[in-house]
């Protein structure tokens, strides 16, 4: 398996526990990609003094989350919402999030239509949609948009993220992430402006290799049928 991906679900009140008691004055709430790692380095570049605490998301699990900060008191500190759409339902959510006492800022780059975009600038501080970027690009235009570093991370990372494919780091560090075990490690490399290190290149090598086997086995065991077009059947 390339991936090694857990299959255990999220704890519940492990991660309610941890979002009650924080010492960080923001919660970053992303997906658990490429493009969010990224976007989680440049909020700890903007953020240093404040502190992150960060929460990657499924699309799916999305609205779970939102639901228990819904019922942790904010205290005054900001949930930040990157490169995870609208969903049908997550106004109530939000809604009992700033009446708990939290600032909401959302950033995100996949489409939204215009009722969806009024119905939930009336309820957070800080609203950006911008489809033409990455969710990275996005942060980054937003938070740190003087950084070198961080100017740096969005271009590899929009790389990616919009299939421009012309930068030779974003594939390897997309690659990398899909192990998500190595997010946090990419993350903190990204935040120094080190995009390409011994343990991204082992992971990436190992993967490739992972791959390269699973293509040759399925090779070994495929039948050729046809003459003038050749079909490979598993």
């Amino acid at each position: 398996m390339f991936f090694r991906k857990g299959k255990k679900g999220p704890d519940v009140a492990s991660i309610s526990a941890d979002i009650a008691l924080r010492t960080a004055g923001i919660v970053h709430l992303t997906h658990n990609d490429f493009d969010a790692v990224g976007a989680d380095a440049v909020h700890r570049i903007r953020f240093r003094k404040e502190g992150i605490h960060t929460i990657f998301s499924s699309i799916g699990k999305f609205p779970m989350y939102l639901e228990i900060i819904s019922q942790i008191a904010g205290n005054g500190d900001t949930l930040s919402i990157s490169d995870l759409s609208y969903r049908r339902g997550v106004e109530q959510h939000l809604r009992k999030i700033k009446q708990r006492g939290w600032k909401i800022e959302w950033r995100d780059h996949h489409r939204w239509n215009e009722d969806e975009i009024s119905l939930i600038r009336k309820i957070v501080d800080h609203l950006h949609i911008d489809t033409g970027r990455c969710a990275c690009g996005i942060c980054t235009a937003d938070l740190a948009p003087d950084d070198v570093i961080a100017e740096e991370i969005a271009l590899v990372v929009c790389d990616y993220d919009l299939w421009k494919h012309k930068d030779p780091r974003s594939a390897v560090l997309g690659l990398v992430l899909q192990r998500h075990k190595n997010r946090d490690h990419v993350r903190d490399m990204l935040m120094i402006g080190v995009f390409d290190d011994g343990k991204i290149r082992s992971e990436y090598q190992d993967i490739m290799r992972e791959m390269q086997k699973a293509m040759n086995h399925t090779r070994r065991s495929a039948s050729i049928l046809g003459t003038k077009y050749r079909v490979l059947v598993s």
